[in-house]
């Protein structure tokens, strides 16, 4: 059915007695060693992601606080909210100075 590109020419690699597998040449006690060595280093880069995620989360759950808290701030140092909660001698005296 589906048409995929053939190769022109087979391929004839030569196989080499020191191109075996890394477990085949192994006995049974180095084999579990290794398995247990990369089970080691497969939990070490899980926890490792796991925590980068977290820190990653931390900051930007921190950095969206403080931009938060910056524009509250910013919100208050404005004309307008300032309009709002001034008095009217406060408005008219201003008024009057400009």
């Amino acid at each position: 059915m589906c048409s995929t590109p053939k190769p022109k020419r087979s391929s004839q690699g030569k196989v080499l007695a020191s191109s075996t597998s890394i477990l085949a040449a192994m006995n049974s006690i180095q084999r579990q060693a290794f398995a247990e060595r990369a089970n080691e280093a497969s939990e070490r880069r899980a926890s490792k992601l796991t925590f980068k995620q977290e820190m990653n989360q931390n900051i930007h759950s921190s950095t969206k606080r403080h931009q938060l808290k910056a524009y509250k701030n910013n919100a208050k140092d404005t004309w307008f909210y300032w309009l709002l909660s001034a008095s009217l001698t406060d408005v008219m005296q201003k008024l009057i100075k400009h």
